[in-house]
């Protein structure tokens, strides 16, 4: 029987906590916390089955692992693999799917509660003591508002975006899904992008990042967003042109913003989001929405199944 050789490039991103089964089959397992650009080649090359979050597998990894059978993703995006490099190779390709479906939502729930409310502004008013010096028994030094006021629209009507729609819908939210910019008809159960779009108080982002849409939201489409109007991103932060979206939070025409996601990862200090981290309209996570414990334990429970379906022959679940 052969002893496969599995390698994850990058298993630190799976927290010290999280508890997998192991696969059925024989298996030596080799997991590095973390792998550069340039150790890639030299750390895949022997793997029978090469595991990846975000280290980038191009066709000059490929080409250094001659027994490489499959490239497994944790994750559902799959823009760090070539896949029809691996297609030529014959090489398979899987990723997961379905894992984040109640993480993401509760974050984008959570993050619109805490827009709404000025979470951060009011915690900024607790830390300076300002409440001890009120002549009032409160102070409301800005406005808040109720999720069932507000018209909410989705662009990405997957299982994310159906199930955020869901969670607003159990407070009365008004929430709408978006046709994709540019379509001249929307299809069934979507509406105009460009004639919906003023009216939102809050835009959610819920697609994934391609060609067509990277950079969507720049500064002619914050100018068309009503003015203290929210922007929230759990998705891809290519979606966003981040200089725009800096500028609109400064000026005071968006009312707030809350991204889990940046264009470059982790964010780097030239970023002009960066600048704004202390900005009490801005909320910026460390790519955190999808890594509740429950979801890294279902991740790693479906690749684990992944692999085991793979080597007993199925290939139904691979997209390559």
């Amino acid at each position: 029987m052969t002893t496969r050789r599995i390698t994850f490039l990058d298993q630190g991103t799976i927290p010290d906590n999280i508890r997998w089964p192991d696969p059925d089959f024989e298996h030596e397992w080799t997991g590095w916390h973390h792998t550069s650009a340039g150790q890639t080649v030299e750390r895949a090359a022997g793997s029978h089955i090469l595991i990846t979050n975000k280290v980038v597998v191009d066709d000059s990894v490929l080409a250094a692992c001659p027994d490489l059978e499959l490239v497994q993703v944790s994750a559902t995006g799959v823009n760090n693999v070539d896949l029809e490099a691996c297609r030529q190779r014959g090489i398979h390709a899987c990723n997961v799917k379905g894992y984040a479906s109640n993480a993401v939502p509760e974050w984008v729930v959570a993050h619109l509660f805490a827009l709404t409310w000025r979470q951060p502004h009011y915690r900024q008013v607790q830390t300076e003591g300002r409440w001890a010096e009120s002549d009032f028994f409160m102070l409301r030094t800005a406005p808040v508002r109720e999720l069932r006021t507000m018209h909410v629209g989705i662009l990405g009507q997957g299982d994310i975006g159906r199930s955020v729609a869901d969670r607003l819908a159990a407070f009365g939210t008004r929430v709408e899904f978006l046709e994709r910019p540019g379509t001249p008809k929307p299809r069934s159960g979507y509406v105009d992008f460009d004639i919906t779009l003023p009216r939102l108080d809050a835009l959610i982002l819920c697609c994934p990042l391609t060609e067509d849409n990277a950079e969507m939201v720049d500064a002619g489409l914050l100018a068309r967003m009503k003015e203290g109007a929210l922007l929230l991103n759990p998705s891809r932060g290519g979606l966003v042109q981040e200089q725009d979206l800096a500028a609109a939070i400064t000026s005071g025409h968006l009312g707030g913003a809350a991204l889990d996601v940046v264009s470059r990862e982790p964010i780097t200090t030239d970023n002009p989001l960066f600048a704004l981290r202390a900005h009490e309209n801005l909320i910026v996570t460390p790519h955190i929405a999808w890594s509740t414990d429950e979801a890294i334990t279902g991740l790693m429970a479906q690749l684990i199944d992944n692999l085991n379906r793979f080597v007993a022959g199925e290939r139904t679940h691979c997209l390559v």
